[in-house]
């Protein structure tokens, strides 16, 4: 949909997002052109018919009518329309966490732990507002959210912090459509017992919450592990690092907070949502608060509003849909895609990995391991439509400095900052101080056994390694071609356009790695999944790929996105019709017979 055109009785102003169940718009209503614009979360055409996503739009309605709280986002109505259906949704002017944290990171900028903790706070009281919601009954309905991630938790440029997507949310009293063992929501962010397929309470979500918790404080996640099967066996059995051994400046209250949220027994974590919000206000936030104002100075060092690509955008459609009410004449505005590479820097990699050797108190350069790539950094493409950069188009950007190591107790609250007091370290101090750090870089250099690592680091040099998740994928770094996958390769540190082309898929994924001096970054170029159901006419089998031949229907679920080859045999005289087909990360794809494909 184009701005100026109407779905509803909503004009749209202009698109804000694409995923992959629906698409965002910013609309206003057509009976009142001075009122405030809602998103229009209008969902996928070719979803429509699916009867597992409609009830997920279905069941987000019903739970933003009934969460009416300042920290949930409000859901105004749902909208049906010949083009489908959307839910007019608050607009919400601001960033989630990933983009909010890897913002923060690129900058070299601390998100201050009373900010951090007024954020955990606001969403703990958000799930306790689903947890003890009653229905028109009065009956409680027992809301377990099921996805608190980085993704669904925003703030805004006024300092407002809301709770998002109750998609997959569920009610305890009601029967659910989720089959027994099966996972929904984001693997990271899974609790013990919702890897086990078991029945859920609110303490399952506070366990992701505290996911999210450990995340802020120490910028990296509590369970890391190259695959998903090994990171749900961390999920179940080990227990994360203290932060403070990661940062040493991480408040005792904070940490205690996290840990007892990521304990394996849900008995053993905080009794309600509730309680984790009194224990960060009562403990921490009555000493060292933090208020909208503070959350808004952030929002705008991090995204100046007069310099912001996104914010621009957003405030030239308001200012477009003004013009075109008064004269009858729309500006243009520049469409989604000239702003998404900036979304996509700001949803860069959060660093994981173990624990450093020298912790610092500046979380976002203090990994020593290999990060690995957020999944949201990566664009699915067709082959065709792939743009390869040339090297000048790319923006190399160096890593932060890394900062001076911060000590607990050391600290003062600055608006949204936390700074040393220079006052608190004496001359004979800092002497004392420096000897030790030479006598331990004197140690260091006498045993280490490999230089080359030094050498790198003074270079300014990183180890970018990119692996396929199946077959191999064609590589290419700042437009170079590099070779097939698996690829090791020296870098300059800094920001790097990687593309990987699957080519039997005819697939290309486009991500932005940061690569950190002397360290070795890997990242995993991932392939998505598709479901797909093929019909034919009577009397004719199928076969997709190379799978055995079957009579249609044929259903098939997790196939590669992708070229996919079809081909329907008549049983009679075996004539063939091959036909070839693209199926997109996400989609559920029906096709009925071979007419209207490409060959």
């Amino acid at each position: 949909m184009f701005a100026g055109e109407t779905f509803g009785e909503y004009r749209i102003m202009g698109k804000l997002a694409n995923g992959g169940m629906a698409s965002v718009y910013l609309a206003r209503h057509l009976a009142d052109a001075t009122a405030t614009p809602v998103a229009l979360k209008v969902m996928l055409p070719h979803l429509l018919a699916n009867p597992d996503y409609r009830e997920m739009f279905t069941r987000e309605e019903a739970m933003g009518r009934l969460l009416t709280h300042p920290n949930v986002v409000r859901v105004i109505e749902r909208v049906e329309s010949a083009d489908g259906q959307a839910l007019a949704m608050e607009f919400l002017d601001g960033r989630n966490l990933i983009q909010i944290v890897s913002a923060a990171r690129r900058r070299s900028q601390a998100i201050s732990f009373p900010v951090v903790a007024r954020v955990i706070a606001a969403v703990s009281r958000a799930l306790e507002r689903g947890w003890t919601a009653v229905d028109a009954e009065g009956q409680p309905i027992r809301v377990i959210h099921r996805d608190v991630s980085p993704e669904n938790v925003l703030l805004t440029y006024d300092g407002q912090v809301k709770l998002i997507d109750f998609g997959i949310a569920k009610q305890t009293h009601r029967p659910s459509n989720t089959r027994a063992g099966q996972l929904k929501g984001k693997y990271s962010y899974m609790s013990p017992e919702q890897v086990r397929g078991e029945t859920l309470d609110h303490r399952s979500d506070q366990f992701s919450l505290s996911v999210l918790h450990y995340i802020l404080l120490t910028g990296r996640k509590p369970f890391v592990a190259p695959n998903e099967v090994e990171l749900l066996k961390l999920i179940l059995s080990e227990d994360p690092v203290p932060p403070s051994r990661i940062d040493p400046t991480v408040p005792g209250v904070l940490e205690e907070v996290a840990l007892r949220g990521l304990r394996k027994a849900p008995a053993a974590r905080f009794p309600s949502h509730g309680s984790v919000a009194d224990v960060l206000e009562d403990r921490y936030l009555s000493k060292y608060p933090a208020k909208e104002a503070d959350i808004a100075r952030l929002m705008e060092s991090l995204f100046p509003a007069g310099k912001d690509a996104v914010r621009l955008r957003i405030q030239r459609l308001i200012d477009a849909e003004q013009e075109a009410t008064v004269t009858g004449i729309r500006p243009p505005v520049p469409p989604l895609e000239q702003v998404e590479d900036e979304l996509l820097e700001d949803s860069a990699t959060i660093l994981e990995g173990a624990i450093p050797d020298q912790p610092t108190a500046n979380w976002r350069t203090s990994s020593s391991s290999a990060p690995l790539a957020q999944d949201q950094t990566e664009i699915s493409v067709p082959e065709e439509q792939a743009t390869v950069l040339t090297p000048a188009a790319v923006d190399v950007i160096p890593p932060p400095r890394r900062p001076a190591t911060h000590h607990r107790g050391s600290h003062h609250v600055t608006g949204s900052h936390y700074n040393l007091s220079p006052s608190s370290f004496s001359p004979a101090t800092a002497g004392l101080a420096l000897l030790a750090v030479a006598a331990l870089l004197a140690l260091y250099f006498s045993f280490s056994e490999d230089r080359s690592e030094v050498a790198t680091v003074q270079s300014g040099q990183g180890t970018l390694i990119v692996r396929a998740s199946t077959g191999q994928a064609e590589v290419r770094i700042n437009a170079e071609l590099i070779g097939s996958t698996p690829i090791e390769k020296q870098l300059r540190a800094g920001r790097v356009s990687v593309l990987c082309s699957f080519r039997s898929r005819e697939v290309v994924l486009k991500k932005r790695v940061d690569v950190m001096a002397g360290q070795r970054t890997e990242t995993l170029c991932q392939l998505g999944h598709a479901d797909l159901e093929v019909n034919g006419p009577k009397g004719w089998q199928v076969q997709v790929d190379d799978k055995p031949l079957q009579s249609p229907p044929v259903r098939l679920s997790k196939l590669l996105e992708g070229s996919h080859r079809i081909e329907w045999v008549r049983q009679t005289d075996g004539h063939k019709e091959v036909r070839r087909l693209r199926l997109q990360r996400g989609e559920r794809k029906v096709v009925d017979g071979f007419e209207g494909l490409d060959r």
